[in-house]
């Protein structure tokens, strides 16, 4: 996990969280300028070179695991909103939670079906994971306004235009995504992050602290999205009660 506020979520959400264009930000990750993720659950990699030449590839299997997307699949994502046959990723230092994982670099990926080897993975935009102190920076960083976003104040009034150029009529711009959706995906994702199904989640065991106390603990580190151990029991909770998450 990233140090910092803001973890891994949807990149949509980050997106409307700090008001800025998805794809602005893929163009980025594209650029090299930051990282973008997706998530695989019951997965195999393999490190890339072989590290036995002339011998099939080691296969490890993972329940859930963050892979960053290379650039090839990004491109395919910008371009056509879509990058079909993914056969390659990377381990960043970002996704790395667990000490039994493989070293950063460059993997081969596959799913299983049917009992079966194979390869049938699609990466969308909306199957795009970043983390938010990232995207913070790059918004941060970025000199020019977005195109199209009238967010200057207007001479001498003091007033700010919160009107979005849209094609063809201007619309009201888009509301911050709800801060309690945001504390929802930061849990949902930093379970994943464990290699947890939040849908399974493992009992408890005496003289262990659970996967809760787990989650409350990290959390606690992000203060602008958690403010105290009770914001965080509530989140939870409430996950429970959608059905988010639930005991294996």
């Amino acid at each position: 996990m990233a140090d910092g506020e803001f973890g891994f979520a949807r990149l949509e959400h980050w997106a409307e969280f700090f008001e800025i264009k998805r794809i602005q930000v893929v163009q980025a990750a594209v650029n090299g300028q930051i990282g973008l993720y997706f998530l695989l659950r019951d997965c195999f990699t393999s490190s890339l070179p072989n590290p036995n030449p002339g011998r099939p590839l080691e296969m490890s299997r993972w329940r859930s695991i963050y892979l960053q997307a290379d650039k090839p699949t990004l491109q395919r994502v910008l371009n056509s909103g879509e990058a079909s046959n993914v056969q390659e990723a990377y381990i960043s230092n970002a996704g790395r939670v667990h000490t039994g994982w493989p070293e950063a670099g460059r993997v081969y990926v596959e799913l299983p079906a049917n009992g079966r080897m194979a390869t049938p993975i699609t990466i969308r935009l909306g199957d795009l994971f970043a983390i938010g102190d990232h995207v913070e920076r790059l918004r941060l960083a970025t000199v020019t306004p977005p195109t199209g976003k009238i967010a200057a104040v207007e001479a001498g009034s003091g007033y700010v235009n919160t009107q979005v150029d849209a094609d063809p009529t201007p619309t009201l711009r888009r509301e911050p995504l709800p801060r309690s959706q945001a504390q929802d995906e930061a849990i949902l994702c930093a379970i994943a992050q464990r290699g947890h199904d939040p849908k399974a989640i493992p009992p408890w065991k005496p003289s262990m602290p659970g996967l809760k106390a787990e989650m409350r603990a990290e959390m606690r580190s992000r203060k602008k999205l958690f403010t105290s151990d009770k914001v965080f029991d509530k989140a939870w909770e409430r996950l429970r009660a959608s059905g988010d998450i639930a005991d294996a």
